[in-house]
């Protein structure tokens, strides 16, 4: 007697070889069919098992038609092998990783926004930036295959950067997703994330990219100048969309709840300047990673 394999799974994806792919902890189920469909199957057959000598050689055992497959574990690669009697069946499969990992990069100055003034006024905020990954092992798969569409996205940073330069002249105007994969970071954290809320996360990046929209800086920001008391800068907004806001809000729509990145009023003198901000900043961001 011969078998044939049929696989079940949420959210699996086979290519047009033996090798299935299954992100971790999804669900997956093996069935085998007798050959030929009318033959039964002998007592204590078919029997299940699967290779090596690891932890992972007990994923799938004992005898029946329909067994589940352990997924809690990520693996490169092994065999699931069906046998009955001489007759055997063998299949790969390898169990990836999904994840989502937010970066902070904290501006100079020892909080949420860098200043300087004198004879070179200028505003830093620091950078909050993502990346939506795969584990190595499924990416060129995966890209090829289902995920081909967000091929530019996946396994990549991203984050999102005002379209102006200066923020006191501009402190909202359009903005523009950047890759951001050799960016420096103070802090970053992972988190690990379905394969279903991989794809929103790519979807809304990509959405991103094709319609970035507007960058605000902060909900009030406002720079007096010490020296004379001209107010040089005086901003308000309902809501801020920086580069914390959004990746917060990449996160959110990747199954992900960051800590907050919000502050408000803080104060802080430098040179001959006195600056107010309030909002969400990657300063917060990387301090509660």
């Amino acid at each position: 007697m011969s078998i044939i394999f049929d696989l079940f799974s949420g959210h699996y994806i086979t290519d047009s070889g033996d090798t299935i792919y299954v992100a971790l902890n999804d669900n997956l189920s093996v069935k085998a069919f007798p050959a030929p469909t009318t033959a039964s199957w002998p007592s204590g057959t078919p029997e299940w098992s699967t290779s090596g000598d690891e932890w992972f050689s007990s994923r799938v055992s004992g005898v029946g038609e329909e067994k589940s497959v352990d997924t809690s574990k990520m693996e490169d690669g092994f065999e699931i092998i069906a046998t009955c009697g001489s007759s055997e069946k063998r299949i790969t499969v390898a169990i990836f990783e999904c994840k989502f990992i937010a970066y902070a990069d904290a501006p100079l100055g020892g909080g949420p926004v860098g200043i300087t003034g004198i004879l070179n006024k200028s505003l830093t905020v620091g950078h909050a930036f993502w990346e939506l990954r795969v584990s190595d092992f499924a990416l060129s798969y995966l890209k090829g295959s289902e995920l081909s569409t967000y091929g530019n996205y996946v396994n990549r940073r991203y984050g999102f950067y005002p379209a102006f330069s200066d923020f006191f002249v501009t402190q909202s105007g359009n903005g523009v997703l950047g890759n951001d994969d050799s960016h420096s970071y103070d802090s970053s954290k992972e988190y690990e994330i379905s394969y279903e809320n991989l794809k929103n996360g790519l979807a809304a990046t990509k959405a991103l990219a094709s319609s970035p929209g507007t960058y605000t800086l902060g909900t009030r920001i406002k720079v007096t100048d010490l020296t004379t008391g001209a107010i040089l800068v005086d901003f308000s907004s309902g809501a801020d969309r920086n580069c914390a806001t959004v990746c917060r809000s990449i996160a959110s729509q990747s199954g992900v709840s960051l800590p907050s990145a919000q502050i408000a009023n803080w104060t802080k003198d430098a040179d001959n300047l006195r600056l107010l901000y309030s909002g969400n900043c990657p300063y917060i961001l990387n301090q509660n990673l």
